[in-house]
């Protein structure tokens, strides 16, 4: 991976979650994941209003999961 500024994006669950500026441009920035944004993860949204659950999210907070999952075996290896 090179050294490169990351991009920033707020999560209601996981507070900020940084990714590479690369990688949002390979990746993040395309019409298909950008496409996530309008997909509802949870049928939650008539219940509670406020609640944002969408796939774009969800997806983005799964990244930050897996880093922290592999930051730490890769430790304790």
């Amino acid at each position: 991976m090179s050294r490169s500024k990351n991009k920033e994006f707020r999560d209601p669950v996981h507070g900020y979650i940084s990714v590479p500026a690369d990688w949002c441009a390979a990746f993040i920035d395309t019409a298909i994941f950008q496409r996530l944004r309008h997909i509802q993860q949870t049928s939650m949204r008539p219940l509670y209003p406020s609640a944002h659950h969408d796939r774009f999210t969800h997806s983005l907070g799964v990244y930050h999961l897996a880093k922290i999952a592999f930051h730490c075996l890769s430790e304790n290896t």
